[in-house]
């Protein structure tokens, strides 16, 4: 067991190694690239799925729940709904309202300390429904937006890697990578026909590793077995970089950063617009779309290269939309904004920080 593990974590870092380096930009090169695409697109999926995670969860556990599951649970709600809340209101506004009271009622539930399976289950439907509305077939059966989907759940916020290495600080954050894991392996059975041999025996031990090793159970170990984040992490990336070979995509945005600080100020510019129109559910979409990128492959450098535009970041984010707790990681609290600026001000502040993060990281 610790030699296989010892193993994937080689085999992951060398992943991360390779996907830093200027040569490995060239021969990393792939025919599709579904994030730089649409961003927005994956953002909106990601809050489905999401949602369906954590629908999961909460019938994972005899009730009552342990009150520290409770905030993870209550995401559905907030930051998970928020990526996609706005856009299925304009579509259908029946159902979005439907689907609220259905997901308020589960949470109702659970800090009641009740069985909520039913009111789950009514809820899973309405998604169903909400995830038609918004998802086009056409684009969710191709092989590369299933691949981002899936690089999603692998590595993004609430994900397998991110799950494991937040229960370090909040223990009941362990539950997301649980259901993440089991989420990974049904849709890796999709695109499985299309790898070689090799890569579906490699994909096969990573996903047991990871299913019936790190994340058997849905509730955490206590105490946590802190060490074990990085092995989590290596086989997360190991299993993207596996992705990335079967269905010829990209799926890392952070190779190229002056180029993704550029695209994100494009991403983001017409969400202020929208704002401008009044339409705030909508504008946060597109805040949360390019908020996931920012932390992870650009705050940190930025910290480094140009501190006074990670701490515009820093406040700016918060005041628009539900950030991490990690996001204050070298600040305090967010300071009172004398200016009093509208949200549409405060969404062109961060283009501008994008447009002058792209200058800073050439």
């Amino acid at each position: 067991m610790l030699n296989s593990v010892s193993r994937w974590v080689a085999a992951g870092a060398f992943a991360l190694a390779l996907g830093t380096s200027a040569s490995a930009q060239e021969a990393l090169t792939h025919k599709y690239d579904p994030f730089f695409e649409n961003l927005l697109y994956q953002n909106q999926v990601y809050g489905l799925e999401m949602v369906g995670q954590r629908l999961a969860m909460a019938t994972a556990f005899q009730p009552p729940v342990n009150p520290a599951l409770v905030p993870q649970l209550e995401r559905m709600e907030r930051r998970d709904y928020a990526r996609f809340h706005g856009t299925l209101k304009e579509r259908n506004p029946q159902l979005e309202t439907q689907l609220t009271a259905a997901l308020h009622d589960v949470m109702v539930g659970i800090q009641g300390g009740k069985d909520v399976a039913q009111q789950a289950a009514k809820a899973r439907q309405l998604l169903q429904q909400a995830s038609e509305i918004i998802v086009d077939k056409n684009v969710r059966d191709t092989p590369p937006f299933k691949a981002a989907v899936l690089a999603n759940l692998l590595m993004a916020n609430d994900g397998v890697a991110e799950a494991f290495e937040d229960a370090i600080r909040e223990n009941w954050g362990f539950p997301n990578g649980w259901a993440s894991v089991r989420r990974v392996e049904v849709l890796w059975k999709e695109l499985e026909p299309m790898a070689t041999p090799a890569v579906r025996e490699e994909a096969r031990s990573i996903l047991d590793l990871l299913k019936n090793s790190f994340y058997a159970q849905p509730a955490p170990k206590i105490p946590f077995p802190n060490e074990e984040a990085e092995d989590v992490e290596a086989l997360a990336h190991q299993m993207v970089t596996l992705i990335e070979t079967t269905v010829d995509a990209t799926l890392y945005m952070g190779r190229d950063l002056p180029k993704l600080a550029d695209y994100l100020a494009k991403v983001l510019a017409p969400g202020c617009d929208v704002y401008a129109k009044g339409n705030k559910l909508v504008g946060d979409e597109y805040v949360h779309s390019v908020l996931d990128q920012y932390r992870v492959n650009l705050a940190g450098v930025l910290d480094l290269v140009a501190p006074e535009l990670r701490k515009e970041a820093q406040q700016q984010f918060p005041r628009l939309v539900e950030v991490e707790y990690d996001f204050y990681e070298g600040f305090e609290n967010v300071p009172p904004d004398p200016r009093n600026l509208t949200d549409e001000q405060r969404c062109r502040e961060l283009v501008n920080m994008f447009t002058e993060a792209k200058k800073a990281l050439l």
